[in-house]
């Protein structure tokens, strides 16, 4: 307390000598003596600025070399780097030109792509699967058991409509097959859509079959050309295997309108040895009276028992066991 007591005392006293000596000088002294003290302030100030900015470069200094130390290569590890990645880039060179003559020398030993006999649609996926699509759900609910039977022959029994869908008959053909595995029925059914000389004796009508393409070996297209009584005509037989069934879709040579659509069943049954083959589908009327109609069942009608002769005699039938 003492202590602060004659500080105090000693600076009023000092103020005060300094206010008696600012009294007894002239103004330019006072100006010059101010003019000092100004300076001084100001370099004191300075000094205090470089010696924190010194502080800061020192500090900033030890980050870099830290940094430097921790993460950056030498240039001896920098120049061997770039030396390995030359030789190696020199490799990748050399080895992609000698892949390069190697892919060339083998296309030039492939054979050509023959050129499109057909359209190039009936190799797109997308489009065969609008169409058919489009045409399955209308044969499968088809249903003609109402309908009295139309003919019959050999066990084959047809139905047949023209009033259900204008401009359409319908018809649904089948017979109960005995002692005939139905697996191997469609087996043998799919091969005989592919194979030409079995199909071409399927019925006189058929006078051309050309095998398109197959898709997955469940997508047959199928290039075919009927004798009509009245007119020859080409269609596009698009074939679809799934399950115990075959559909089939037929485009005319536009590929824009159907000429018919069909499915073939192969129901096998649980107590006999044998299975139930059904028939269904629609074909499309080019005329309003009863004849069209009547001679497309009637050919239809004998496709089914050339298909069943033609099946018959590629397989043995089943062995019932002895009692």
């Amino acid at each position: 307390m003492y202590a602060t007591i004659e500080y105090t005392f000693i600076v009023t006293r000092a103020t005060h000598n300094n206010k008696v000596e600012m009294e007894d000088m002239t103004e330019n002294e006072r100006q010059r003596m101010r003019t000092r003290e100004h300076t001084r302030r100001w370099r004191e100030k300075q000094q205090r600025q470089l010696e924190g900015l010194q502080k800061q470069v020192e500090a900033l200094e030890k980050v870099a070399l830290r940094m430097q130390e921790q993460h950056t290569p030498s240039y001896a590890q920098l120049v061997v780097r770039t030396e390995a990645l030359m030789r190696q880039n020199e490799f990748f060179r050399v080895e992609l030109l000698r892949r390069q003559s190697l892919y060339s020398n083998l296309l030039n030993q492939l054979p050509s792509l023959p050129a499109m006999e057909f359209d190039p649609r009936l190799y797109d996926v997308s489009f065969l699967y609008t169409h058919m699509w489009k045409e399955f759900p209308v044969v499968e609910a088809i249903d003609l058991t109402h309908v009295p039977p139309s003919f019959e022959m050999s066990g084959w029994t047809l139905r047949a409509s023209t009033r259900l869908k204008p401009h359409h008959v319908l018809y649904d053909v089948r017979k109960q097959i005995d002692m005939q595995d139905a697996s191997m029925a469609l087996a043998l059914s799919w091969f005989m859509l592919t194979d030409t000389p079995t199909f071409l004796s399927l019925s006189d009508v058929f006078r051309r079959h050309v095998l398109v393409h197959f898709i997955n070996h469940s997508i047959a297209v199928v290039h075919v050309e009927l004798a009509l009584p009245t007119c020859t005509r080409l269609i596009y037989l698009l074939c679809y295997r799934h399950g115990a069934a075959i559909y089939f879709v037929g485009l005319h040579d536009d590929l824009t309108s159907h000429y018919n659509a069909s499915v073939m069943r192969f129901l096998p049954h649980e107590t006999t040895r044998g299975y139930l083959h059904v028939s269904t589908g629609q074909h499309v009327l080019q005329t309003t009276g009863d004849d069209e109609a009547a001679d497309l069942m009637q050919m239809h009608l004998f496709l089914q028992l050339r298909w069943e002769h033609s099946l018959c005699a590629r397989f043995e039938p089943l062995v019932v066991d002895a009692p």
